[in-house]
């Protein structure tokens, strides 16, 4: 990845900021969230999130959508959770779950063309910010035309902007 350690750090916290309403205070938001679209945990992992990154069976999340958090059958019991109230209280799990999804979301949207490794790492992580909020292929179709919102009416254009303006004026979260 083309970011410093520093970088993905202050963008996972300025997604867990917007993503679940957090305290900048706190680095970002609560662990144990649940949003009213029901995603889940500090970065408000979507069900299909949560499948990209190994925790659901593959396919459930076009099956059930975000109705996965709440069934038991779905979870794959990797790093030990076996259903939402264990993903909901593993810290450890929902970082290196984050960390993960953001390197596939990088590497997706260089290889769909949307960003280079050469782009300013402002770019990219407003890119991660909107695939983050929107997914990939959503995050693709933002960037040629500028629509793109989630469940909740929040727009890509604005996380883009602060993802962009975090990384531009050296915002960083310890």
């Amino acid at each position: 990845m083309a970011l410093t350690a520093t970088q993905v750090s202050s963008i996972k916290a300025g997604i867990a900021i917007l993503s679940s309403g957090g305290d900048p205070e706190r680095n970002g938001g609560d662990y144990k969230q649940l949003t009213p679209d029901a995603r889940a945990g500090r970065y408000a992992f979507t069900s299909r999130q949560l499948e990209q990154t190994g925790y659901y069976k593959p396919g459930y999340a076009d099956r059930y959508g975000q109705d996965c958090l709440y069934r038991k059958d779905v979870w794959t019991k990797k790093d030990g959770i076996i259903n939402m109230r264990s993903f909901l209280n593993s810290a450890g799990v929902q970082e290196e779950a984050m960390q993960n999804l953001l390197s596939k979301n990088y590497k997706a949207l260089i290889s769909l063309g949307v960003m280079t490794e050469n782009n300013p790492t402002s770019h990219i992580a407003g890119m991660l910010f909107v695939a983050h909020l929107l997914g990939v292929s959503d995050a693709v179709t933002w960037a040629s035309t500028g629509i793109g919102t989630d469940s909740l009416g929040r727009k890509g254009t604005e996380w883009y902007s602060q993802g962009h303006y975090m990384i531009q004026n050296g915002i960083v979260y310890k």
